[in-house]
């Protein structure tokens, strides 16, 4: 065979294989991004979360948010119920209140019809009892009724704190697996809480939500600032050291809880997306950035990287004179993060410290500290705020 019919021939099959790699080229470019499988038991899931397509948030004058607690809905019956929640988005409406956050899963039991959580105590007081109506379905019909959005507040990990929910009801979670999966709880002083190094335990808490999201009309999926315990010691040590046992190169202690959280959060984010799209899901951190760390909650990686929340809400509760940490120090520290281009930023206000002598008694007597501190939200262009709580709104009608 002629060198140049070899030359030929070479040149022809590199043209073929430049050819075949400009077309996989262009099928993985249109490929949708995939998010990465769900950790094993005890290993160490993944710091970071594919991004995912775009959300498109809903859009919306600037938000005014009223959180309102489960005490504040706890009732014996259900006219009790109804009539006390009426009064409060009434109030909430007078006071242009644009969005509620309502307490409707706070202890791993569920104030509307579940089939993965028992009923809450918060009506009637006995967990797993059975409910004459929905609550939920009433609170979200009238609150929409009035023009506010409702967004569904849930506690993702705690199962009781000292004094609530008190008995267990045979259908709990904790009365389900207690004896024969014990690692999937972890008991502090300040109450038992559900463990995130478990994949049972992230999928549950996601399929939670995502239940939610699908049966009723909500607006949102908000989670709070309760991860791991605030008094967490070496209760997961067994879970923590079983993972150094299979890790090749194996993250911290402090590393491997916000893995686990952040592998929850993602996974959550998901399953709403996939139950219904048009739901939003953020978050409500401590204020103080630095505190994070010490519950699991990797809010740089959440705020910076598509797939994990919609919105973020630090819980901005100090005064601008606070010696510790100013409200306008806070306040810049957030708005100053690394964003991915859809995120929201709303800040959390205190109403429960006006007058009092919270931070040093830095707090004003009257509602002029609350109102200043929503001025100075807008002036840094933040997407609003968010009041806790309901039981103080008579601050914001003043």
């Amino acid at each position: 065979m002629s060198r140049s019919k070899n030359n030929g021939i070479v040149s022809y099959v590199l043209l073929w294989i430049v050819l075949a790699a400009v077309v996989l080229w262009i099928w993985k470019t249109q490929e949708s991004p995939k998010s990465a499988e769900p950790p094993e038991e005890s290993s160490a899931p993944a710091a970071a979360v594919v991004e995912t397509e775009t959300v498109k948030q809903k859009e919306s004058k600037e938000m005014l948010g009223l959180w309102v607690p489960y005490f504040e809905l706890a009732a014996d019956d259900e006219e009790s119920f109804k009539e006390n929640y009426r009064n409060i988005a009434e109030k909430a409406k007078k006071a242009g209140v644009t969005a509620l956050f309502v307490h409707v899963r706070p202890f791993c039991d569920a104030l509307y019809n579940s089939e993965i959580f028992p009923t809450s105590h918060i009506l009637g007081g006995e967990q797993g009892a059975e409910y004459s109506f929905d609550p939920l379905e009433y609170m979200l019909e009238l609150t929409h009724s009035m023009g506010m959005e409702f967004h569904a507040w849930i506690n993702p990990l705690r199962v009781t704190s000292k004094e609530s929910p008190g008995d267990f009801s045979t259908d709990s979670i904790y009365s389900i697996h207690s004896e024969s999966e014990p690692w999937y709880f972890i008991k502090t002083e300040s109450g038992v809480y559900l463990d995130p190094a478990w994949s049972f335990v992230r999928q549950t808490v996601a399929a939670g939500a995502a239940e939610i999201a699908e049966k009723y009309e909500v607006d949102g999926i908000h989670f709070d600032d309760y991860f791991y315990p605030a008094d967490m010691k070496n209760e997961d040590e067994a879970a923590y050291s079983s993972y150094i046992e299979t890790a090749l190169f194996p993250l911290s202690l402090e590393e491997w809880r916000m893995a686990n959280i952040n592998t929850m959060i993602s996974e959550t984010y998901r399953a709403v997306k996939k139950a219904n799209p048009d739901v939003v899901f953020g978050i409500s951190p401590q204020g103080n950035i630095n505190n994070n760390a010490g519950l699991g909650a990797d809010v740089k990686a959440w705020c910076s990287t598509l797939g994990y929340v919609d919105y973020i809400c630090p819980q901005v509760y100090f005064s601008f004179e606070n010696e510790a940490l100013g409200f306008e120090e806070c306040l810049d520290t957030w708005k100053s993060l690394p964003k991915h281009e859809n995120l929201k930023l709303y800040i959390g206000l205190a109403l429960y410290k006006v007058g009092t002598d919270s931070d040093g008694g830095t707090w004003s007597k009257d509602s002029s500290e609350i109102k200043e501190q929503i001025e100075a939200a807008k002036r840094a262009k933040t997407d609003g705020v968010i009041c806790f709580d309901s039981s103080d709104i008579n601050i914001l009608l003043e």
